[in-house]
C-alpha cells in the first residue's frame, strides 16, 4: 500500500516567500530613502566646489585686468592726447593684448571719447562716448568700473569692458583707459570646469546683467530685483539657493559668490534631474544587489517546499528546468536571427542578383525560343517577377546605404512637370498636387533615380502628415547662398527643390532629429526611418544639403539644394528599334557562380560570339596568355581565390594594353572600388540587350584603334620611304 505523503507545512513556506519580499523591500527603501541624502548633499556640495573654483578664476582675471590697466596706466603717465596717439603706443597695446587670452581689445581715449590709441586698427574718427563704462567715469572717478556687453565696432565681436579714469594733475577728466574683455574665454572655463551633466554657469554684475554664461543666453537678458539671485545676494555675498528657471523651466540648485572687492558674482546651477538621475543609477546596483539577496531567500523558500511536498518537487524542478530551456533557447533563436539580419544584410545584394541573373537569362533564352500567346505570357511574368526583384535590390542597397550613384547633368524644368503623373500611384485623391517651377532653371548635376526616390519620399512623408487631404507644391528655383548656419554653411549657385504640404507640422523638439536613420513618429510597421535619411544623403553625396522648415497645425517645407553645374547637358539618345548586330570575336569570360556562367554563355553564344568561360581569375590569365585570339575580357569582381575581378584586370590591361575588360558586380562596394580605375562596369543583374551593347561597342572601339595604328604605322612608312628616296644621287 502506497502511504500517502504527510501534509506539508505550507506556514513556513508562506512565512519565507513573505520574508523573502518584505525583507528586500524594507532594505531597499530604507537604503534609498538614505543614498537619495547621500547623492544630493554630494551634489549641493559639487555646485558648491564649482562656484567656488569659478570665483577663484574669475578674481585672478580681474587682478590681472587691473594690473593691465596700471601698466597702461604707467606707460602714458604724463604725456599729452598727441604723445598717446602716436603709432608705437598702440603697438605697445597690441603687445600686451597678445599676452592675456581673456584680452580682446585695449582702448585709450580722450575726454570727448574719442580713440586715441588701441591694440588694433580702428575707424579714426571712432569714439566711445555713449558707453556706460565711459559716461560714468566721466562724471566721476568709479574706479576699475566693469560695464555692460557690447559688440565691438572694431572687434566685432562680443565684449564687456573693465574701465579706469584719466585724471590730470588738478583732478581734471582727460579720458578713459578700457580693456575688452571675451565672454567666450570665461564661458569655455566654465565648460571645463563644470560637471558634464546638464548645468547654468554665470559671471553677472550685482545689478543682474550678465557677462558670461554657459550655456549661451542672449546678454541683453537682464535679473530683475525680484529674481531670486537678486534677492540671495541682496543678503549675502555667497550662498546657495533652489529655483525653477524661467528661462527653460527647470529645477536647479544654486550656489552663488561674490568676486569681491569687485561688484560681480558668479554662479553655478546645477539641474536637480541630474542628481536625480544620480540616484536612480545607485537604486539600479542596490537592486541588483537586493534582488541577488531575494533569490537566495526564495531558493531557501524552495527548499522548504521541498521536504513539505516531496510529490510537487520534481515537477517544480522539472517546470523550472523548461522555463529555463526555453528561455535560453529564445535567446538563441533571437541572436542567431540578428546575426542572419547582419550577414543576410551585407552579402544580399550579391547573392539576390546572382540568382536575378540566372532567372532574367534563361527567361531571355526563352523568349527566343517559345512560340504562342500562353507561353509568352508565362515568361513575361518570370521577366516582370525579375524586374521586381530588381526594385527590392535597389531598396535593400539603399537601406544599407551602399548604392552606387551616377551623376548626369539633369535639367529639373524638364524633369518636374514629369512627377505628378508618377506621384498619382503613391498619394491619394483628395491631396492637390502642384508644380511651380521658376523659367531659367540652372542645370544640376545628379543621380536622376536617387533624385526621383527623393521626392518620392518627401511626397509620401507630406501625404501622412495630410490623412485628411490637402495640398502639395513641388517647386524649383535659382538661389544664391552665402555662407550662414541656417544653409549649412553653403556658399555658391544652388537650386532650390522644395516639397511643401498643408499638413499637421512638425512638433519644434522632433524637428532637429528628423533627417537621423531610423528616427520616425510614425506607429511601428509605417514606417522605417530611412526615408528621410534618404533625401539628407543623397543632398550632401550631391555636393549639396537638405533643410527643414514647418508650423505645426500649418504644415512642413523641405528644401534640396543642388549646386549649379556649368558642365553642358547631356544630348539624349534616341533608341532605335532594330535587329541586334550579330556579335563577332572570342570572349574569355570570369565567372565563378555556374548557373551565371552557363546561361551567359550560351546567350552569347547564341549572339554569335565565341566564348571561353572559366571560374577564376588565375586560370583566365593563363588562357589569355597562351591565347592572342581573344578579343575582350568579361569577369565577375568578387570571385574566390587569390585574384579578385578587379586585380584580374589591371594585370590583364600589363600584358595586353589594347585589350578590353569589362567588369561586372552586384556588390556596389565593388563598384565604387572598381570605378577610379577606368574600366567599364555592368552592374548586376543585367539585360543581355544591354550587355551586348557594351560589348559591341568595346569591340568597335578595339577595332578602330587597331584600324587607326596600323594606318598611322603605314603613313610612317611612306614617308620614311620617301625620305630615302630623296637622297639618292640621280646617274
Amino acid at each position: 500500500m502506497t502511504r500517502l505523503p504527510r501534509r506539508p507545512n505550507v506556514r513556513l513556506y508562506y512565512l519565507l516567500i513573505v520574508t523573502a519580499i518584505l525583507v528586500p523591500a524594507a532594505i531597499f527603501a530604507v537604503a534609498a530613502y538614505y543614498n537619495r541624502l547621500d547623492v544630493m548633499r554630494d551634489g549641493r556640495e559639487s555646485v558648491v566646489r564649482t562656484a567656488t573654483v569659478m570665483h577663484e578664476h574669475a578674481r585672478k582675471v580681474f587682478d590681472s585686468v587691473g594690473l593691465l590697466l596700471d601698466r597702461v596706466d604707467d606707460r602714458i603717465a604724463g604725456h599729452s592726447d598727441e604723445d598717446v596717439a602716436q603709432p608705437e603706443v598702440s603697438a605697445f597695446l597690441a603687445r600686451l593684448t597678445q599676452r592675456f587670452d581673456q584680452v580682446a581689445s585695449i582702448w585709450i581715449a580722450d575726454s570727448s571719447g574719442k580713440v586715441l590709441a588701441g591694440s588694433q586698427d580702428w575707424i579714426r574718427d571712432a569714439g566711445i562716448s555713449g558707453r556706460d563704462f565711459f559716461d560714468i567715469q566721466k562724471e566721476k572717478d568709479a574706479g576699475n568700473y566693469i560695464g555692460k556687453p557690447f559688440v565691438g565696432r572694431a572687434t566685432q565681436i562680443p565684449s564687456f569692458a573693465v574701465s579706469r579714469r584719466r585724471s590730470s594733475p588738478d583732478g581734471r577728466f582727460i579720458g578713459t583707459l578700457h580693456v575688452s574683455l571675451k565672454p567666450g574665454y570665461f564661458e569655455e572655463f566654465f565648460r571645463e570646469a563644470a560637471p558634464a551633466e546638464s548645468h547654468v554657469a554665470t559671471l553677472l554684475r550685482e545689478d543682474g546683467v550678465y557677462l558670461a554664461r554657459d550655456p549661451e543666453l542672449d546678454t541683453s537678458v537682464t535679473l530683475g530685483p525680484d529674481t531670486p539671485f537678486r534677492r540671495a545676494i541682496a543678503q549675502a555675498d555667497s550662498g546657495t539657493f533652489d529655483v525653477r528657471s524661467v528661462y527653460d523651466n527647470r529645477d536647479r540648485f544654486y550656489a552663488f559668490k561674490k568676486v569681491a572687492p569687485y561688484p560681480v558674482y558668479v554662479s553655478f546651477g546645477l539641474d536637480q534631474q541630474v542628481l536625480t538621475d544620480r540616484w536612480y543609477r545607485h537604486l539600479q546596483l542596490f537592486g541588483a544587489m537586493l534582488a541577488v539577496a531575494s533569490l537566495i531567500l526564495l531558493y531557501v523558500s524552495w527548499l522548504a517546499l521541498r521536504h513539505a511536498r516531496n510529490e510537487q518537487r520534481a515537477l517544480v524542478q522539472l517546470q523550472d528546468e523548461v522555463d529555463q530551456r526555453q528561455a535560453a533557447e529564445e535567446k538563441l533563436r533571437r541572436a542567431q536571427r540578428l546575426e542572419a539580419i547582419g550577414q543576410i544584410t551585407g552579402g544580399i545584394a550579391h547573392d539576390f542578383n546572382n540568382l536575378l541573373m540566372v532567372i532574367s537569362g534563361n527567361a531571355e533564352r526563352l523568349r527566343r525560343f517559345v512560340t504562342g500567346q500562353k507561353p509568352e505570357r508565362y515568361v513575361g511574368a518570370i521577366e516582370t517577377a525579375s524586374r521586381r526583384g530588381e526594385r527590392l535590390t535597389r531598396q535593400l542597397l539603399a537601406f544599407s546605404r551602399q548604392q552606387t550613384v551616377t551623376p548626369v547633368v539633369l535639367r529639373l524644368d524638364e524633369l518636374l512637370p514629369k512627377f505628378p503623373e508618377m506621384l498619382q500611384s503613391s498619394l491619394r485623391g483628395d491631396i492637390e498636387i502642384r508644380i511651380d517651377v521658376a523659367p531659367n532653371l540652372w542645370p544640376v548635376k545628379a543621380d536622376p533615380g536617387e533624385l526621383e526616390l527623393a521626392l518620392l519620399n518627401l511626397a509620401v512623408n507630406a501625404r501622412d502628415a495630410m490623412p485628411e487631404g490637402g495640398k502639395l507644391t513641388m517647386a524649383a528655383r535659382n538661389v544664391t547662398l552665402v555662407d550662414s548656419a541656417t544653409t549649412e554653411h553653403l556658399q555658391g549657385d544652388f537650386v532650390a527643390v522644395s516639397v511643401k504640404d498643408t499638413g499637421v507640422g512638425i512638433p519644434p523638439d522632433v524637428l532637429p532629429k528628423i533627417f537621423e536613420p531610423f528616427f520616425t513618429t510614425k506607429e511601428v510597421g509605417k514606417g522605417t526611418g530611412l526615408g528621410l535619411s534618404q533625401v539628407y544623403g543623397f543632398a550632401h553625396q550631391a555636393g549639396g544639403g537638405a533643410m527643414v522648415s514647418s508650423t505645426v497645425g500649418q504644415g512642413t517645407t523641405f528644401t534640396i539644394y543642388l549646386p549649379r553645374t556649368t558642365e553642358p547637358v547631356a544630348a539624349q539618345e534616341e533608341t532605335e528599334v532594330v535587329v541586334p548586330e550579330r556579335g563577332d570575336g572570342t570572349i574569355l569570360f570570369v565567372e565563378d557562380n555556374k548557373d551565371i556562367a552557363d546561361v551567359t554563355k550560351t546567350n552569347l553564344e547564341e549572339l554569335g560570339y565565341r566564348v571561353i568561360a572559366v571560374p577564376n581569375a588565375d586560370t583566365a590569365m593563363e588562357i589569355l596568355k597562351a591565347n592572342a585570339e581573344i578579343d575582350l575580357v568579361f569577369s565577375d569582381i568578387v570571385m574566390p581565390g587569390r585574384l579578385d575581378g578587379v586585380d584580374l584586370a589591371r594585370e590583364m590591361r600589363a600584358v595586353r594594353p589594347d585589350l578590353p575588360v569589362i567588369l561586372t558586380t552586384g556588390y556596389s562596394t565593388a563598384a565604387q572600388a572598381a570605378a577610379p580605375e577606368g574600366f567599364t562596369i555592368l552592374p548586376k543583374p543585367y539585360q543581355l540587350d544591354k550587355l551586348h551593347q557594351i560589348l559591341m561597342s568595346a569591340l568597335r572601339q578595339r577595332r578602330a584603334a587597331a584600324q587607326a595604328a596600323a594606318e598611322g604605322a603605314a603613313q610612317a612608312a611612306a614617308r620614311s620611304a620617301a625620305r630615302t628616296d630623296t637622297t639618292q644621287p640621280v646617274k
